[in-house]
């Protein structure tokens, strides 16, 4: 079937992997979570000639969830406040629903994208997630420099022979002076 190279167990490792088991857990809301110890299962004896191998278990005692308290957005107008809600709704990033680091990387690109689409070309996003261990809560602050308002300057239209200028510039969707809209750059 596969041909792997053999590698000892080596139980000094199983060390780092708890932790590496354990940032996960605490990446998802389980800032508790604990390897309690290892479980080996023999797939097949170790022969003359090939490999033993064996399957690693981790017993993990996850402890209770945390879950979002507070969310925050901050450096924001009030205009763009509404947008910025709207996304964080959209990324499970609301109070009450089970903490996870990704969903708020997720919340940071699409506020971004949200921001770039809306005449902010050099917006940036940033967060930072606070725990309250006594109430199992972490409060997110979003962090964001909307940056300088874009709008469309000159346009030119370079061609082919074969396409003419005219057809290009009948068909774009934005104008001089229009706000910029990075949707409409990747038509």
């Amino acid at each position: 079937m596969y041909v792997a190279k053999a590698a000892e167990l080596n139980l000094e490792y199983l060390r780092e992997d708890a932790y590496r088991i354990e940032v996960w857990y605490a990446h998802h809301g389980w800032f508790d979570a604990r390897v309690t110890g290892w479980q080996t299962r023999r797939v097949r004896p170790k022969r003359t000639h090939r490999a033993g191998v064996v399957d690693l278990y981790a017993h993990v005692e996850p402890g209770p969830i945390s879950h979002v308290g507070d969310v925050r957005l901050v450096g924001m107008t009030p205009a763009t406040q509404l947008l910025g809600r709207a996304v964080l709704r959209s990324r499970w990033v609301a109070q009450g629903e089970p903490y996870s680091l990704d969903s708020v990387r997720l919340a940071e690109q699409g506020l971004v994208l949200k921001l770039h689409d809306h005449g902010f070309p050099y917006a940036t996003v940033t967060s930072q997630s606070v725990v309250r261990a006594e109430d199992r809560e972490v409060d997110i602050v979003f962090e964001v420099e909307q940056g300088i308002p874009g709008t469309i300057g000159d346009i030119s239209v370079s061609t082919t022979p074969h396409v003419p200028q005219r057809f290009v510039r009948h068909h774009l969707t934005f104008a001089t002076g229009d706000s910029y809209k990075q949707s409409q750059m990747l038509q």
